[in-house]
C-alpha cells in the first residue's frame, strides 16, 4: 500500500486563484510524483525476472474530441528510486513526466494511475486519483496537477475616449 503521496511541477508561475489545490505545469515543465509504501517493492535495478514487476505511474489528461466527446489519454512516466538520502530504501520512488514545448493546448487536470507489486508479487493497483481519495489505510493528497498550455483568449474588448464633441461623419 502506498504511505504517501505528493506532487510538484517545473512551473514557477502564479497559483491559479479558482484552483488553490493545484499544482500548473506548461509546456516543458515536469510533472512529479514522490510516493512512498508502507514496504519494500521491486525498483528500477530489478533482474529481468523482475522487470513486471517495477513501480508503474501513468499520468493522464482529458482532451475534448471534434465531435464534442472526451477522451483520456495517457502519459507513461518515468519511475526510479528516490534519490534523497533520508527516503526508506526500495520504498520511496520519484515519477516523471516532461511536457514538451510542442504539447497540444490543453486545460485539464491531471488523473493518475500507479501500480506497485511487493516482493511476494502481490499488486496493488490506485486508478485514479478518486481510488487514492478513498483507498485504506488513508492516503492524504493535498494537492494535485493541472496542465494548462492554452494560451490566454480575450474575452472582450471595448474602446471609449473622453471626447464629448460629434462623432465624426466620415
Amino acid at each position: 500500500d502506498l504511505e504517501s503521496i505528493s506532487f510538484e511541477t517545473g512551473n514557477d508561475g502564479l497559483a491559479d486563484s479558482t484552483r488553490l489545490d493545484h499544482l500548473l505545469a506548461k509546456g516543458g515543465d515536469t510533472l512529479t510524483l514522490y510516493f512512498t509504501t508502507n514496504e519494500e517493492i521491486v525498483d528500477e535495478l530489478a533482474g529481468d525476472a523482475s522487470l513486471d514487476r517495477r513501480p508503474e505511474v501513468t499520468f493522464s489528461y482529458t482532451k475534448k474530441n471534434e465531435d464534442g466527446t472526451d477522451e483520456s489519454v495517457p502519459l507513461t512516466a518515468d519511475v526510479v528510486s528516490s534519490p534523497e538520502s533520508d527516503s526508506a530504501e526500495n520504498r520511496s520512488y520519484v515519477a516523471t513526466y516532461t511536457l514538451g514545448d510542442d504539447f497540444p493546448a490543453i486545460e485539464s487536470d491531471v488523473d493518475y494511475e500507479i501500480k506497485i507489486h511487493d516482493r511476494s508479487g502481490n499488486v496493488q493497483e490506485y486508478e485514479s486519483v478518486a481510488a487514492l481519495q478513498t483507498a485504506l489505510p488513508d492516503i492524504t493528497v493535498a494537492k494535485t496537477l493541472r496542465i494548462d498550455t492554452k494560451t490566454p483568449d480575450l474575452e472582450s474588448i471595448s474602446f471609449e475616449t473622453g471626447n464629448d464633441g460629434l462623432a465624426d461623419s466620415t
